[in-house]
């Protein structure tokens, strides 16, 4: 962009000067000069006109070379923003990275803390499987309802029947304890199927 912007001033300060010569001669310069006596008074105007366009064509390669400096300092500026951009772009993929590293550290950490938690909810069934329904129902309600269901589920149905019968006995809450057990309790054993179906 910048070379052609040059050749067209080029070629301007040329078009002008052979503007000033014809103007300056009266004819243009593949004709032929007619024959004209030489007057003194002559050579003088023409030598200035010519050098009136001499400062105008000087003016303007001045002109062209400070706008070549300051596209050449905006060039280096425009570089430079780009350096900068791309050392962003590169400070910028790394976080990516590492954070995509430490999603899947967390994701495998749930899936530990996942199994651990079942594990220790098995264990907890088989401790409430062989307490007496009464008192496991009791125990039961003072759990937080999503732990309870899922002791209940991790027994047998016959001992989590025991254990229900025994929390409807209990009164009203118990019918709502037992009524929210048995519906975490669907959900539980629904989520498998729902994940294998996927």
């Amino acid at each position: 962009m910048r070379i052609a912007f040059f050749i067209v001033c080029v070629a301007a300060a040329l078009a002008f000067s052979i503007l000033a010569f014809v103007r300056a001669a009266g004819r243009f310069p593949f004709e032929a000069a007619p024959v004209k006596p030489k007057a003194a008074a002559v050579v003088p105007e023409h030598l200035n006109v010519f050098a009136d366009e001499r400062r105008s064509v000087d003016d303007l390669v001045e002109s062209l070379t400070k706008e070549r400096q300051l596209y050449a300092t905006r060039l280096a500026g425009l570089d430079s923003r780009d350096r900068q951009l791309q050392s962003e772009r590169d400070i910028l993929n790394r976080l990516r990275e590492d954070i995509f590293a430490l999603q899947q550290s967390l994701s495998n950490r749930v899936v530990e803390i996942k199994a651990t938690e079942a594990a220790n909810l098995r264990q907890l069934a088989a401790v409430y499987s062989k307490m007496e329904a009464d008192v496991a129902a009791t125990a039961l309600q003072q759990l937080e309802p999503e732990r309870a269901a899922g002791i209940l589920a991790n027994i047998t149905d016959r001992q989590a029947a025991g254990i229900l019968g025994a929390t409807v006995a209990q009164g009203e809450k118990g019918v709502r304890a037992a009524a929210n057990w048995t519906d975490i309790i669907r959900r539980i054993r629904n989520e498998p199927k729902k994940k294998a179906s996927s």
